[in-house]
């Protein structure tokens, strides 16, 4: 091993564990940029007295403290796995990956901090962070050309405008839009809908509306429900003053409990019911098993699968010991795969340059390949391609968003989910 190499990796050692052991100080931004500021004169040293080339570098802006620290090492992990995929494959240009990463502590504010630690050591491309941290830093990536990968879901961001930021998860919005596919691929074209008043579940309203009404449906009444009351009987009347063919419903199982219990009184739990929240048995139990083998379907993200996702799950097995990879990890894998192959279409690791190859690179038309060498093989051969990667991704829209495919799912009486439709991830950008 050559001394620059050793000093590269003295170096990522020294950023990334200095961020994420560090006690979270007024003082420890500036502690962290003298450390990068040390560091890198070693490497400069080295690279002057050697002329190797030195690692192409990618930065990590996660939460790595704090309430969402778990969610942060979900895609740590899918970074990971993604840089030993590229560099287990020649890298990039013939240089290695090299991580530096910086903990956001779940605070958009903090992450300001972070991201100025990072963007001194100049890296190539950056991953993370996700909501709430991204609102603090969404800003600053255009002005310093630096490309970057977010886990934003907030539909806040369905409609960027920002050239060099790319959205690695499915906007939250489209769950919305999937159920409105469903109750219009029904002919349920009459609908109320009861939607608890906080931000996670009303914030879903405005385009589900959107999408049912373009498509011919008609919304009768929309009822906001506060959460924890001992009844919602009048908003359930206001809801059915005016029979449905459908509900849409969106609420906490506390609230559940309540509002199916007064619907059974009321004798409206006889219709179909739409939901966000399939994946939770005692939702299902809030309605009673019987009634929602009959009545209630929800939407929820469709099980990862194809050559793209066998390859990522035996390479999570290689890298981290773990058959069963961590939620939303695929994401930041693929973004990682997407910018090395991007760098490899412009013979480039700068962001100026290779941020105009990414759209080439993951959208169609072109050469479908689903893993690194074999996408760099067909770039090699002189090909176009077209990357479908773990995540199932078809490309991204004119906003840089990507569309992931969705599930409606149903219950049976005796609790068990059972798939009833497959939302395509075409439908999301077109419905």
């Amino acid at each position: 091993m050559s001394f620059q190499s050793l000093a590269w990796i003295v170096l990522t050692r020294m950023i990334t564990q200095g961020v994420m052991h560090m006690r979270r100080s007024r003082f420890s931004g500036a502690m962290v940029v003298l450390t990068v500021i040390a560091a890198g004169a070693l490497i400069a040293t080295c690279g002057g007295a050697t002329g190797a080339t030195p690692p192409i570098v990618v930065a990590e802006l996660f939460p790595l403290t704090g309430l969402h620290a778990h969610v942060g090492q979900w895609f740590v992990h899918g970074v990971q796995v993604a840089v030993a995929d590229v560099n287990g494959n020649g890298g990039v240009l013939g240089r290695q990956l090299s991580v530096i990463t910086a903990d956001t502590g779940g605070d958009p504010t903090d992450a300001v901090t972070a991201w100025h630690t990072l963007y001194l050591q100049h890296p190539a491309f950056e991953v993370g962070p996700a909501m709430p941290d991204f609102d603090g830093v969404a800003a600053l990536y255009d002005p310093a050309q630096l490309v970057e990968f977010t886990e934003a879901g907030s539909n806040a961001f369905d409609h960027m405008t920002y050239k060099y930021v790319y959205r690695a998860n499915p906007s939250d919005s489209t769950l919305s839009i999937s159920m409105a596919y469903y109750a219009i691929a029904k002919h349920y074209m009459t609908a109320s809908l009861l939607f608890e008043s906080t931000p996670n579940a009303f914030g879903e309203v405005p385009d589900l509306v959107a999408a049912y009404k373009r498509h011919g449906g008609t919304v009768l009444d929309i009822e906001k429900l506060a959460p924890g009351q001992s009844s919602y009987r009048t908003e359930i009347q206001k809801a059915f003053a005016t029979p449905p063919q459908v509900v849409f419903i969106a609420v906490s199982v506390a609230t559940a409990n309540t509002v199916f219990t007064e619907l059974g009184q009321l004798g409206h739990l006889n219709v179909p019911f739409i939901t966000d929240n399939s994946n939770g048995l005692e939702f299902a139990q809030a309605m009673g098993l019987d009634a929602a083998s009959k009545y209630l379907v929800g939407a929820s993200g469709a099980p990862p699968s194809g050559p793209a996702w066998q390859h990522y799950t035996a390479m999570y097995q290689k890298v981290l010991g773990k058959s069963q990879p961590d939620t939303l990890s695929e994401n930041m894998y693929d973004a990682v795969v997407i910018a090395s192959l991007a760098m490899t279409d412009a013979k480039s690791t700068n962001p100026a340059v290779f941020n105009e190859k990414i759209l080439d690179v993951a959208n169609p038309p072109g050469t479908v390949c689903y893993f690194y060498s074999q996408c760099i093989q067909l770039l090699s051969a002189g090909k176009k391609i077209s990357y479908q990667g773990a995540t199932g991704s078809t490309g991204y829209n004119q906003y840089h968003n990507i569309f992931g495919t969705w599930s409606i799912e149903g219950w049976t009486a005796s609790g068990q989910r059972v798939q009833i439709m497959t939302v395509p991830a075409s439908a999301m950008s077109t419905f």
